[in-house]
């Protein structure tokens, strides 16, 4: 009788090689790719480098094409510029040449070109748009200013107009001669002369340039101060009988020479200088009774402003002060004489010395 084969049962060793061996064939099974998988992994490498070749080929192009592009740029640039300054040497030269031939013998110039000579050459020469032509007329217009026959024509213009001024100033001096008053020093209160400041003033030129009120007294033939002649010693009294009371020996001696009149005339209207007869009527009528009945106004300051003098305090000498009355809403004190009032008047030339703050 055979006997039975008993399997062999192999160690645990064995067992852990046979294992390993299973797993290591099935894992390479696994990992080992079809030959489809393969080439298609292979083409799309290829295609990936065949783009970027292609992509750097154009980029290189369009930087090439760009630099092409600039140097065109730049040389043709260049050419015109070039052009351009060739174009201005031509010119420069025509004009050059034109303005020497049209130079007389006795002045050959010494190769110098005058410029305003040479713009306007060149503005004749030059293409012009409309707004450059209407540079180039005005140009020339101020060119035509300054030319030899212009200069004649102007100098002809200021030797009429200083015969002009020459006839003026004369007939002013006659008309001043017959206005000025004959001096009465044998009424006078005070016993010198006050008012040779005054004389002074009147003396002066009419026409002088820091006066800028002299042309439109020119043109209008109008003094600087244009007054009436002074009163009598018999008026005078009448005036301060009607009155009652003496007038202040400053003012007196004044209205002894110039009654009444405008100091200062200018287009605005200068100083007026209220005749004394109608001080009184002065004050009742146009002034409605609103100034103060101490206050006597004798000279108006234009725009309801009078100056007035203060006939409630006599001074020594028997001076009334001065005020300044503006529009009846208040009073401030301008001199302590009418004297002195008019003195520094001249020496402002006519400017409002009392509206300054603390004026005496």
């Amino acid at each position: 009788m055979a006997k039975k084969k008993t399997p062999k049962t192999s160690s645990p060793a064995g067992k852990a090689k046979a294992g390993a061996k299973k797993k290591t064939a099935k894992s390479s099974a696994t990992k080992r790719p079809s030959k489809k998988t393969a080439k298609k992994a292979t083409a799309k490498k290829t295609a990936k480098k065949t783009a970027k070749k292609t992509t750097a080929k154009k980029t290189t192009a369009k930087k090439t094409t760009a630099k092409k592009a600039t140097a065109k740029k730049t040389t043709a640039k260049k050419t015109t510029a070039k052009k351009a300054n060739a174009k201005k040497a031509t010119v420069k030269k025509k004009a050059n040449a034109t303005i020497t031939a049209s130079q007389p013998e006795e002045d050959p110039g010494n190769g110098k070109v005058d410029a305003a000579k040479l713009a306007a050459v060149l503005e004749v020469i030059l293409p012009q748009s409309s707004s450059t032509r209407a540079a180039a007329s005005a140009a020339a217009s101020v060119w035509a200013i300054s030319s030899e026959k212009t200069q004649d024509v102007r100098a002809a213009i200021r030797v009429r107009d200083s015969l002009a001024e020459d006839i003026v100033r004369e007939e002013l001096a006659e008309f001043a001669e017959e206005e000025a008053p004959s001096s009465p020093q044998g009424h006078r209160r005070m016993s010198r002369d006050p008012y040779r400041f005054f004389r002074d003033e009147l003396a002066r030129d009419e026409l002088q340039s820091e006066d800028l009120v002299a042309g439109w007294r020119y043109q209008g033939q109008r003094l600087r101060h244009e007054l009436q002649r002074g009163l009598t010693n018999d008026q005078i009294t009448e005036i301060e009988r009607e009155l009652g009371y003496d007038l202040p020996p400053s003012y007196r001696d004044f209205i002894l020479e110039w009654s009444c009149g405008e100091l200062f005339t200018r287009p605005e209207g200068g100083y007026r200088l209220l005749p004394p007869a109608d001080l009184l009527g002065e004050t009742r009528g146009r002034l409605g009774n609103q100034m103060h009945s101490r206050l006597l106004p004798i000279v108006d300051l234009g725009s309801a402003d009078y100056l007035c003098l203060d006939t409630s305090q006599q001074k020594r000498g028997g001076e009334f002060t001065v005020y300044w009355w503006h529009c009846g809403d208040g009073e401030r004190r301008v001199a302590d004489t009418f004297g002195r009032w008019l003195k520094r008047l001249v020496e402002a030339q006519g400017e409002p010395f009392w509206w300054a703050v603390g004026a005496q």
